[in-house]
């Protein structure tokens, strides 16, 4: 790990890529289209992602994808710029990672952020994982930062919900992702 990193980013790309599954996936009630381990079509667009080499990127680039690439992807674009391996708490880290590649990184910071506020920081959801929001939530280690951050990670995806009906079916999946790491604390922790 760089110095000054202390979670890993390969326990966290494990769940991610556990979460986001490995079928191609093209569901008209997703808005994301054509999806294989959290990589849209619309952004393999955009960064000129031809991963089968013919020249074109299209639905065969998302069928040709690999858990490899997708780990470059969430390493290089989420992991490493936004510093999530300076969380202290790999649960937490893991998480964030995890929503991340969901919901994007905004959005999973600020969830975040909440999490810390309800716990007593004084942040501001501003979606940037900055020396403030840093030193917030490494100081709230433990079980309870971790479900503060499940109830908002459930409650952005009540939210997405409620803006797009059509999303309701991914409710029961969502909420157990969200889920995700809470039974990791002791029931004494976390009562």
């Amino acid at each position: 790990m760089p110095l000054g990193y202390v979670s890993s980013f390969d326990v966290a790309l494990a769940v991610a890529l556990e979460h986001e599954g490995s079928a191609y996936v093209n569901d008209p009630n997703d808005p994301g289209g054509p999806t294989r381990y959290g990589i849209t079509l619309k952004w393999a667009e955009e960064h000129r992602l031809d991963v089968n080499g013919d020249g074109v990127v299209d639905v065969a680039d998302i069928k040709a994808l690999t858990p490899e690439l997708a780990g470059v992807r969430y390493r290089t674009e989420i992991w490493e710029p936004l510093g999530i391996g300076r969380l202290v708490d790999q649960l937490v880290a893991t998480k964030l990672l995890d929503l991340a590649v969901h919901a994007g990184p905004a959005a999973a910071i600020a969830c975040l952020q909440r999490a810390a506020a309800h716990g007593g920081a004084h942040l501001a959801a501003d979606g940037q994982l900055g020396p403030v929001t840093l030193a917030a939530v490494n100081a709230q280690t433990g079980p309870l930062l971790l479900v503060r951050f499940a109830l908002q990670q459930a409650s952005l995806y009540g939210a997405c919900i409620q803006r797009n009906s059509k999303l309701e079916g991914y409710r029961f999946n969502w909420l157990n992702r969200a889920a995700w790491g809470v039974a990791s604390g002791t029931a004494s922790e976390v009562a």
